[in-house]
């Protein structure tokens, strides 16, 4: 099998092929560095907890759901590496530097965690525009007016089973189609 992206390679490596996330940890590992230099103060640090990521991700790479989001899931892992190590060799005392790169740090997953969100909804938004209309305005009635199954029966004049049938097809729809469009920017 040809690996043409990291798509395939984490999916590889979720199954198992050590070779597969070897060459997931060499295409990450100056990123994964500075990364973490950039939030420690000992330089002869940086190698350990980019080695501890890397385990670590090794070990919850199941965990992984959306592809495109490794190179963020792995500076999370880093990001709590770093805490954590911050937390056991250097308590800080208030007002100490410490406090600004912990803010600094804080604000940095935020901005990591709104990046995901915003390509999560963006894919969401192109697929739903996708859908035929009828099933659009069942999914905002349902979900966003928050409507009963039993009044979307008596508005769409159809049984219960078929309403929740369309509910659950939809959603899968959705689900395929966002997990394809994440999968496709992230190679």
């Amino acid at each position: 099998m040809a690996i043409n992206n990291h798509t395939d390679l984490i999916e590889l490596a979720q199954q198992g092929d050590q070779n597969a996330f070897t060459q997931l940890v060499i295409a990450h590992q100056q990123l994964i560095r500075a990364y973490i230099a950039a939030r420690i103060r000992h330089p002869q640090d940086v190698d350990d907890l980019a080695q501890e990521t890397f385990i670590l991700a090794f070990k919850k790479l199941s965990e992984l759901q959306h592809t495109k989001a490794l190179q963020s899931w792995l500076c999370g892992i880093a990001l709590n590496l770093v805490r954590n190590h911050y937390r056991k060799f250097n308590p800080t005392a208030e007002g100490d530097e410490g406090v600004l790169n912990n803010l600094i740090t804080d604000e940095l997953e935020k901005s990591i965690e709104l990046e995901k969100e915003s390509i999560s909804i963006s894919a969401l938004k192109a697929c739903l525009s996708q859908l035929s209309e009828d099933l659009k305005q069942m999914l905002v009635m349902h979900y966003q007016e928050n409507h009963s199954v039993k009044v979307l029966t008596q508005t769409y004049q159809l049984k219960h089973s078929t309403i929740t049938m369309r509910l659950h097809r939809t959603r899968k729809v959705l689900q395929k189609c966002i997990m394809d469009k994440l999968s496709r920017e992230e190679s």
